[in-house]
């Protein structure tokens, strides 16, 4: 096998892998949706079962890949992380989130290793690099058409609360996208100072810089900005020049930077234009000269080399940042209107800034569950309601770290750290001498690093392409590391057997969950009766998803609310809620159906999960509220004494809901509910009914008389009997109950509950 054929297949393999990860961001909107994720996944744990298992089983290739390797923390801290993702499926927050997220670490130990051992970077580092490069191209130039209009995507454009729209691209989410471009902006801008390519591919780098800035400007992500503004300094700081790649970096490193942000600032221009004023013409112009002016200037750089080579370092680097200041004071008197506006959105009130700190605070009190080893992924979106400290809605911690710390503890939080700091020190403070990264690694750790950084105070992470974008620069680092004196005998061997076992394990269940991503699909667009089936269907092949076991559940009684469809329908609701304990709506959903069987105390006690997991939605609250004195109603000829605990509850349940609405009164004006804490009117009759039963009959009269008045006639009906009850008005009450017969069973129903407490 000749030199020139191993040369051609790897670069073949290259241009393949570069093309799957140009295409990769645009299955599923960034393979954020489960369905995305599952190929995604069943692509990545499938190379990882080759790989491993023929590791295992081959000895020349365990000896391709590791030759030369050795153990290194990031391979432990690596290894810890997915680990600890599959030892919480043992005590998951949510089944149905726990599970998909182990098969998502999974795949990413293929990307990290992949980068990490040398013999596979030599493939996949240029591969997935120019992947990621080439996506940014449609990625950008998709969201910014968006903005006026043209290329239609879903999902492509937000608007924020003042009503100006924001790109978002195949990311669905604005400051995805801006980490996304940012990332993908400095990677480029390292590769071209650090890179001893010919010149015009330095500058062809730089060209699609330009365009990711652009794309960074326009997605109004003030986030994203500043991060990658701090990284590029600290980057500029941590460049020098080595042994190994070519001269005068933190120059170069500059220099591209310049004309980066030069084309990037006038195409914004254009593009903010055409968005602003639905200008199309304007747009294209702007993409067009967010590439074009970098390669001008590209040019004029090459023009001058001869005469640039000339400066001592020093002094070029001198002239470079003197050229940066006058650069920028010159931008900010032209443009000082607009900055100042940018400057001034930098608000620590402002909503979107202050929610972020109300959530991590927040997050903490998820950890106390399990502060070791966390809570499966995901727990943030499965328990967030039941930890908030006020009414808001997000399936998302908007925190990288802290999702991790919720998901696998403080262990698996340490394991991120070691993963990270490499990372840091390569890019901050990089070792020079012995060092033997090539042009492509930096770019790698640097767009990785770039991702991370802004993930500390956002949910890019959810989005599976940007965490490979993360864990590719991870390997890397690692790779970079001072490697451990420990020794296993055959431990290659039998990691390789376990990893490709648990791979293969990894593929056929993300096989089975597309097949009932399939069934749950069908069963959405079907007749009740015949949804019942698919959805069974696909809860047998993904039996870790309770939310198919639910739909099945509601689509039984939607088929026929008969008795045994009850029965059936609450039975699968209770094996749903033990995979999702905390989950306010299965939770209320069950309540609603025990009280259709009769089962009063089972739907009391299931309206109290729904409350408890859930206590600023004032549905869970009203729920409760009546659940509990149905139930003590019921209870009261039976177990006085019972009911009567059930009755003081209930009115303890409404002093929280008191102390609840005082409290988001009390909220600033900049944090407002999403949901206005207001109960509804029949929940207060019933806690009406409950003071009344107790013997406070002036409380009783309070609250029932602000109903009298309700728009539904039978909580407006209730609400008298419990006036004239409370009065003391027998004759009166008889002959409103006489006047309106349609109350006579809750009559009935309440005057022997008070009857059977008075003679306690």
């Amino acid at each position: 096998m000749t030199h020139e054929f191993v040369a051609k297949v790897r670069w073949g393999c290259v241009a393949l892998i570069a093309v799957g990860i140009a295409c990769l961001p645009f299955l599923s909107n960034g393979i954020f949706f489960p369905e995305g994720q599952f190929i995604a996944d069943l692509i990545l744990s499938l190379l990882l079962a080759a790989t491993a298992g023929s590791a295992a089983l081959v000895p020349r290739v365990r000896t391709w890949l590791f030759e030369g390797e050795a153990l290194r923390y990031g391979d432990l801290a690596m290894a810890l992380l997915v680990l600890l993702y599959a030892v919480s499926l043992f005590y998951p927050a949510d089944t149905a989130l726990a599970v998909p997220g182990v098969f998502d670490y999974v795949g990413m130990l293929f990307v990290f290793f992949a980068l990490r051992l040398a013999a596979l970077r030599k493939i996949f580092g240029p591969g997935m690099a120019l992947g990621f490069a080439l996506a940014s191209l449609p990625v950008n130039v998709i969201g910014l058409a968006n903005g006026w209009g043209q290329l239609r995507y879903p999902y492509a454009t937000e608007l924020n609360p003042s009503g100006q729209i924001q790109i978002a691209s195949v990311f669905q989410y604005h400051n995805a996208f801006g980490a996304f471009a940012a990332s993908v902006a400095i990677g480029l801008i390292v590769w071209s100072a650090k890179s001893s390519k010919a010149f015009v591919w330095r500058i062809a780098a730089l060209a699609v810089a330009g365009l990711n800035v652009t794309g960074l400007l326009a997605s109004g992500s003030r986030g994203a900005l500043a991060i990658w503004v701090l990284v590029m300094i600290l980057a500029a700081l941590g460049m020098r020049d080595d042994e190994c790649l070519a001269k005068h970096a933190r120059n170069r490193f500059i220099g591209g930077a310049y004309v980066a942000v030069s084309g990037g600032v006038i195409g914004d221009i254009f593009v903010h234009h055409a968005i602003s004023h639905h200008a199309p013409v304007d747009g294209w112009v702007g993409m067009v000269l967010a590439v074009v002016l970098p390669l001008a200037l590209g040019c004029v750089w090459w023009a001058l080399r001869d005469r640039l080579a000339a400066f001592p370092p020093s002094r070029s680097l001198g002239l470079l940042l003197a050229v940066g200041i006058l650069a920028g004071a010159v931008g900010g008197l032209l443009k000082h209107h607009a900055i100042a506006q940018k400057l001034a959105s930098y608000q620590v009130h402002q909503l979107s800034v202050s929610q972020r700190f109300i959530f991590w605070r927040d997050g903490l009190r998820i950890l106390a569950r399990n502060p070791i080893t966390g809570n499966g992924y995901g727990a943030w979106q499965a328990m967030y309601m039941r930890v908030q400290s006020y009414t808001y809605y997000t399936t998302q911690s908007h925190s990288f770290a802290i999702d991790t710390l919720l998901n696998v503890g403080s262990i698996g939080l340490l394991a991120l750290v070691a993963l990270v700091v490499p990372m840091f020190h390569q890019m901050i403070w990089p070792r020079v001498k012995g060092v033997r990264m090539n042009a492509v690694d930096w770019a790698l750790v640097a767009a990785g690093w770039m991702a991370f950084c802004h993930s500390l105070m956002d949910w890019d992470m959810a989005f599976l392409y940007l965490l490979m974008l993360f864990f590719a620069g991870a390997g890397v680092a690692a790779a970079m590391t001072k490697p451990l004196s420990v020794r296993v005998p055959r431990g290659r061997t039998l990691a390789s057997g376990v990893v490709g076992a648990a791979a293969i394990a990894t593929a056929v269940e993300c096989s089975l969950g597309l097949m009932a991503l399939y069934d749950a699909k069908i069963a959405g667009s079907t007749a009740p009766s015949l949804a019942v089936s698919w959805y069974l269907k696909a809860y047998a092949y993904a039996p870790y998803n309770e939310i198919d076991l639910a739909n099945a559940a509601t689509a039984l009684l939607e088929s026929g609310n008969t008795p045994p469809n009850r029965v059936t329908a609450a039975a699968w609701l209770e094996k749903a809620e033990q995979q999702a304990p905390y989950s306010p709506t299965l939770a209320a959903n069950y309540a609603s159906l025990a009280y259709q069987l009769g089962n009063y105390q089972d739907a009391y006690e299931q309206a109290q999960i729904a409350e408890q997991n859930a206590p600023y939605w004032p549905a869970n609250m009203s729920l409760a509220l009546s659940a509990g004195v149905v139930d003590a109603l019921h209870e009261a000829s039976i177990n006085p004494t019972a009911a009567k605990s059930v009755l003081i509850r209930v009115v303890q349940l409404y002093g929280e809901a008191k102390e609840i609405q005082a409290h988001l009164a009390s909220l600033p004006s900049y944090l407002p509910p999403e949901v206005p804490y207001q109960l509804n009117e029949f929940s207060v009759v019933s806690v009406a009914a409950a003071y009344d039963l107790l013997g406070q009959n002036q409380e009783a009269i309070a609250l029932a008389q602000g109903a009298v008045s309700s728009p539904d006639r039978h909580t407006r009906e209730v609400a008298q009997i419990i006036v004239l009850a409370a009065s003391h008005q027998n004759r009166e009450l008889a002959q409103f109950v006489k006047e309106h017969p349609d109350v006579q069973s809750s009559y009935e129903l309440f005057m022997g509950a008070k009857r059977a407490l008075s003679v306690q």
